[in-house]
């Protein structure tokens, strides 16, 4: 039962937002660590593995903006139904993909839906939560998507070594309709960010702060995407989704409270931590002398985003105006999708040249470069006043 004067968080809208999008999240992450091993036996190279990530990742931040003006236009709903129309098409197309560049291509086309389905989503999840539990509530709604994290690379390797790479497509499809008809009855009513006029922004300055430590800390996990699975399997992790597993019970196991935990005592207290035992797994991993300590760092880094990943979320929204949700969420996550865009093509440019742990050791550097500009630009505001 609720507490007495506490608004109500599980409502229709929210509950069906966070099981589409539970839906859509699974798809992605199945083909998280079973994708790149497809790519090289279709015949591609090892920088193939960072275009395509490259070109997903790309691909959600030209969309993200977009998807953030159209939203203050035409409201998030409409948007969601149009991402979950394009997801349908494209996520089909991996049934016909039969040589690496056309994998990439159609990488880019699912990273295009993806954009705007899981902008509008977010802009719904924070205009649904009330303002004393914005933090809870999406640390609840990255919760499901942390979840698909869980069960979503492992889980597609074993499809993938029962059965085959077309059965993994046909499940990946039929879990997209799936969402795409929940996707439809949220916000039938459209209160969510109803058009008034306005023309919408593409890039919301007040959450440029969230966005650039965003950026600095998730550069790391265009290298993940990447590169992890092989190294995984170099340092003896046999199902390199073990580590993607161990990432998200780490995420998993703290996320609701971490959001709790920045609506009671302040998004910095949260912030700040969590950089340091992000930039630490790193560190961890790039040190890694067996699959216990790839596991380990797994565990360690979906701490740290746990917590992270909604608390930025909810500084982006606190910082905007009601009525630049939209934007505000699109330029985060469409900032922090460029800093893995930049990661995976980084990881290609490291990889012909250097062993893999310089991948991990720079994206600690980078990490921790984040959070000095986050104490420094929290420590300037507060002292002329905007904090």
């Amino acid at each position: 039962m609720l507490e007495s004067g506490r608004q109500r968080l599980f409502t229709v809208d929210f509950s069906l937002t966070c099981a589409a999008s539970f839906l859509s999240w699974t798809v992605n992450n199945l083909l998280l660590a079973t994708l790149p091993i497809y790519v090289l036996a279709l015949g591609g190279k090892d920088n193939h593995l960072g275009y395509v990530v490259a070109a997903y990742n790309l691909s959600l931040f030209v969309s993200r903006p977009l998807a953030g003006k159209w939203s203050e236009r035409l409201g998030p709903a409409l948007l969601l139904r149009v991402g979950a129309g394009m997801l349908f098409v494209s996520i089909f197309a991996y049934l016909l993909v039969g040589d690496p560049w056309w994998a990439i291509a159609v990488r880019a086309a699912h990273g295009v839906g993806m954009g705007i389905y899981t902008t509008s989503a977010t802009t719904i999840a924070s205009y649904a939560a009330p303002a004393n539990r914005r933090g809870e509530a999406l640390g609840i709604f990255s919760t499901a998507l942390a979840l698909t994290l869980a069960i979503g690379p492992a889980l597609g390797m074993l499809i993938v070594d029962a059965y085959s790479y077309q059965t993994l497509f046909v499940v990946i499809w039929l879990m997209t309709t799936a969402s795409a008809l929940m996707a439809y009855r949220v916000d039938r009513g459209g209160r969510y960010g109803q058009a008034g006029g306005r023309t919408g922004k593409l890039f919301n300055t007040d959450a440029l702060l969230p966005s650039l430590v965003g950026f600095a800390v998730y550069f790391s996990y265009g290298g993940l995407s990447s590169y992890l699975p092989v190294y995984a399997l170099e340092r003896g992790l046999a199902n390199p989704g073990l580590f993607f597993t161990a990432y998200a019970v780490g995420a998993i196991s703290i996320r609701i409270v971490g959001g709790k935990l920045s609506d009671a005592f302040g998004r910095s207290r949260v912030i700040i931590p969590a950089i340091v035992l992000m930039g630490f797994s790193l560190l961890v991993l790039s040190a890694a002398a067996d699959a216990w300590s790839v596991v380990t760092a797994g565990w360690l880094f979906g701490l740290g985003s746990g917590v992270l990943y909604p608390t930025l979320m909810a500084l982006a929204v606190d910082r905007s105006s009601p009525q630049e949700r939209g934007s505000a969420m699109a330029t985060l996550l469409g900032t922090l999708e460029l800093g893995i865009t930049f990661g995976a093509i980084f990881g290609s440019l490291v990889v012909a040249r250097a062993p893999l742990p310089v991948i991990w050791l720079a994206s600690s550097f980078l990490a921790f470069l984040g959070l000095l500009l986050y104490v420094y630009q929290s420590a300037r505001e507060r002292r002329v006043g905007l904090t």
